[in-house]
């Protein structure tokens, strides 16, 4: 499993997750996680590499940031909003060292 798998597996798992913590079927769960990773996690790529090299610990610190980052992300390109700030929160929540490894390699290899 590698490359686009990697994103569509973590995009999938987010969006399963949305379902179960809103106990609400919105239809665009997944079009708008998917948007928040491939784009939002993208312009942050530079910094979650920096956060990789200290750690577990302090992703476990950034997750706030990361999460009012998508926010702010989301607002900017009017991305339907109550629904945006639920789903930066599951993405932010479910990205560990682990993840952050496979989606930076991931978004790496993504074209520009």
């Amino acid at each position: 499993m590698n490359g686009d798998t990697n994103l569509d597996l973590f995009i999938k798992d987010c969006s399963m997750a949305a379902d179960e913590a809103t106990k609400e079927k919105f239809i665009g769960w997944e079009g708008l996680i998917a948007i928040l990773v491939y784009q939002g996690l993208k312009l942050m790529l530079p910094e979650i590499k920096e956060w990789l090299r200290l750690g577990a610990q302090a992703i476990a610190l950034k997750r706030q940031e990361m999460k009012k980052r998508l926010v702010d992300y989301a607002l900017e390109k009017e991305l339907d909003f109550p629904q945006a700030e639920q789903a930066a929160e599951i993405v932010s929540q479910r990205l560990n060292e682990e993840v952050l490894h496979d989606l930076v390699k991931t978004i790496n290899s993504l074209p520009r």
